[in-house]
């Protein structure tokens, strides 16, 4: 219990710390209401029975007398927008990347379209996660943090595919203001950004309760085609085969966090301590991948009659809540977008299939795995083939967040085709696979970059407040996807 008092006591003094160089870096000071309740909200959180002790004021004002802490990391891809305009003319692409810090009730799995349950969402742009953002290795970026007017909090930003000193860029934006900064995304993969609370304190609360996104970075040559093994006999015995798969590649993308929150939809501190999630999410929400009504009466022949039964919980919703599954075709290239936004690792696992590549870091970390670890704060590239028409569960491996939220349901190809033969009669046998007709839920498509595949249609699908939700459906139809 020592070495935890003595780690959240330095979590603490680095941000108070990080408080202290607030007059040098921020270009105003806090409002009154926004101080008012942020101090209200820390008062109001308790650590007794955990063994936590306030942190030693004494020792915060020594560091304040010593000039506080002042953090230095290499500048070498941050830039100035003069720096970035310049090299703009050299070749390099800028782009824009705009995000809101804003606060809004969102659903939460256990309620019903009538008698909605909501939770106090903080957000980037209406949306758990936020909007992801897709460049190529090379490209500038130009990242803007607002904060509108009448918001409860300040916001910050911590951008992990940039490289350069956290000061003053991480520091809190204020309501009414707003930062730019410039970097140059020089290292390919995928990369987490979220929030950093009031300069670094509470940054917890803002992050598990929503604001975190997605950023890839394409490497600038492209992605690799993927090899598939499998074997053939010829003369009677059992040979070795390499199936080819073109670079190019249908994309999905799943954010993974937990919640943490009390009965009243507020964030509880003292649940993510004990390391107890109220909701395991995918993309913002517990189960969300999972059949709805509409599909009950299309595969069963009622909409009464669950496919799943116990694990629908978006099935009676109608509107972009509604639950929705996973569409993929046989026989092509999959490529899967994770990155886990939690601080628990999570075990990635396909019931029924065997990832076929995973690639961390920019680089190839396995091939012909069952499950794969992802710590808090990582992400993985899956590559993966479903080579038989079926359905496939996609699992977080650990049964207690399995349990709570992390489960998505795939179908492969035309599996469902006799079921759906009395309704289609023989229209069903020139369907592939179900995007073709439903779409793909439009949570789950990243932005289209190098050596993507478009599919071929979308569903209205995510944890988007109604204004948002419309915003979405405009930017996926200028990807150049319909919708269903």
């Amino acid at each position: 219990m020592k070495n935890v008092y003595r780690l959240l006591s330095l979590v603490a003094v680095v941000a108070i710390s990080s408080s202290l160089l607030t007059a040098t870096f921020m270009t105003s000071p806090l409002n009154t209401s926004s101080t008012d309740l942020y101090k209200n909200n820390i008062s109001e959180q308790s650590f007794e029975g955990i063994g936590i002790k306030p942190l030693d004021v004494e020792m915060a004002h020594k560091i304040r007398e010593m000039g506080g802490l002042l953090l230095q990391v290499s500048n070498a891809n941050a830039l100035t927008e003069e720096e970035a305009l310049k090299m703009s003319k050299d070749g390099r692409k800028i782009v824009e990347f705009t995000v809101i810090g804003q606060t809004v009730n969102l659903p939460i799995m256990g309620g019903t379209p009538d008698a909605p349950k909501m939770y106090q969402a903080m957000t980037f742009n209406q949306q758990v996660p936020g909007p992801t953002l897709r460049v190529k290795q090379g490209d500038i970026v130009k990242f803007t943090l607002a904060v509108p007017e009448g918001e409860m909090f300040p916001h910050g930003r911590s951008i992990h595919a940039a490289q350069g000193s956290v000061v003053p860029g991480i520091l809190a934006v204020n309501p009414g203001e707003s930062r730019t900064t410039y970097f140059i995304a020089e290292v390919p993969g995928i990369f987490k950004y979220h929030c950093t609370g009031v300069n670094v304190a509470d940054m917890d609360r803002h992050v598990l309760s929503g604001m975190y996104g997605l950023i890839i970075v394409d490497p600038v040559d492209g992605y690799k085609p993927l090899l598939v093994r499998s074997t053939a006999t010829e003369d009677g015995e059992i040979k070795q085969e390499f199936t080819r798969y073109s670079a190019d590649a249908y994309e999905l993308q799943f954010n993974f966090n937990n919640l943490y929150i009390d009965a009243n939809g507020n964030y509880d501190i003292n649940a993510m301590l004990m390391e107890k999630p109220t909701q395991s999410v995918i993309n913002g929400m517990a189960l969300g991948y999972t059949p709805n009504n509409d599909l009950d009466a299309l595969i069963n022949g009622d909409a009464n009659k669950d496919i799943l039964p116990g694990f629908q919980p978006w099935q009676a919703f109608t509107n972009q809540y509604k639950g929705q599954l996973i569409y993929v075709p046989t026989n092509e290239h999959i490529r899967i977008f994770a990155e886990n936004h939690g601080t628990q690792t999570i075990f990635v696992h396909f019931i029924g299939e065997i990832f076929d590549r995973i690639t961390m870091g920019n680089r190839i970390q396995a091939e012909g795995v069952e499950s794969w670890g992802i710590p808090g704060s990582t992400g993985a590239i899956i590559d993966i083939v479903f080579e038989n028409p079926g359905v496939y569960v996609w699992a977080n491996h650990d049964y207690s967040n399995a349990m709570t939220g992390h489960v998505a349901i795939f179908v492969a190809g035309n599996f469902f085709k006799e079921a759906l033969r009395d309704d289609l009669g023989d229209a069903v046998d020139g369907i592939n696979y179900y995007a073709e007709a439903l779409g793909q839920p439009s949570d789950a498509i990243p932005p289209p970059g190098l050596n993507t595949k478009l599919w071929p249609k979308f569903n209205l699908h995510g944890l988007y407040t109604d204004e948002r939700a419309a915003e979405i459906a405009t930017i996926v139809e200028n990807w150049g996807i319909p919708r269903a």
